[in-house]
């Protein structure tokens, strides 16, 4: 897992799927750096984007040929990708994408909830004037990017910032697990982020998001534990019914069949 103040560094490097990866031996666009740091760099912000959907094959050899390395840092990066829940290695059949549970998200968001209440709660009391600027950072890029319209920014900024308290909470290991679980959530953090579907005209849910952010930096701010930990439930039901919008989303009763 990352250690404490640090972020994995995103790369624009298109891995492609199992049919174009093999055969793409082009150097251009190589991401600078070798070894297994940047390949899992590289797979782990095309999983996330969802630019490598989920059950994608992923083949060894593809990369082998792709970055000009052999197939050990190769398998180190897909290993520790397994790690984070992104990636399955099945035995004798190769590496592919971990697909998305829909029977697990319930116990997923459950999880991600009770780790932030803990995040939120103990950044309050522990996080130093390092923390603070650090939150207030990924809080602003979040705001930038929601106002921009850049949904994957979005995503990203989200992302950081919540890692940026979790950093401030003062507890490494339950800042390792929360990593774990977020990192599962940020593939369903991209698609509540991204789609429109179930989204006000008026855009009020980013706002909401927005403005839950800045609340959550003031009472961390503050040293308001009780109040950090009563934002990050809110929070939590926020994205939980913008979840369940996303999978009721049912656009059959628009089609007009009768002109068919």
């Amino acid at each position: 897992m990352p250690v404490r103040n640090s972020e994995v560094k995103r790369t624009n490097v298109r891995v492609v799927n199992r049919s174009s990866l093999a055969a793409n031996t082009n150097p251009r666009g190589k991401p600078k750096g070798s070894g297994s740091r940047t390949i899992f760099e590289a797979l782990r912000g095309q999983i996330l984007s969802a630019e490598l959907p989920p059950g994608a094959d992923i083949e060894e050899q593809g990369l082998v040929a792709r970055y000009g390395i052999s197939r050990t840092p190769v398998r180190e990066a897909l290993i520790k990708l397994a790690s984070e829940g992104l990636v399955q290695i099945v035995p004798n059949r190769g590496a592919r994408v971990a697909p998305l549970e829909v029977s697990e998200v319930p116990s997923l968001l459950e999880a991600r909830e009770l780790c932030e209440r803990a995040i939120n709660r103990w950044a309050a009391v522990r996080c130093t004037a390092s923390d603070l600027v650090a939150i207030d950072a990924a809080c602003l890029l979040f705001e930038e990017a929601s106002h921009a319209g850049d949904y994957n920014a979005m995503a990203s900024a989200n992302s950081d910032f919540h890692a940026a308290i979790a950093c401030a909470c003062g507890n490494r290991f339950v800042e390792e697990h929360y990593r774990i679980i977020a990192t599962q959530t940020i593939r369903l953090a991209r698609m509540a982020l991204t789609t429109d579907r179930g989204d006000p005209p008026d855009g009020r849910y980013h706002e909401t998001v927005r403005q839950h952010h800045r609340r959550m930096v003031d009472a961390i701010r503050r040293r308001d534990a009780e109040q950090a930990d009563c934002l990050a439930k809110e929070h939590a039901v926020l994205f939980r019914d913008r979840m369940l919008k996303f999978f009721e989303t049912n656009r059959a009763a628009e089609l007009d069949l009768t002109s068919l």
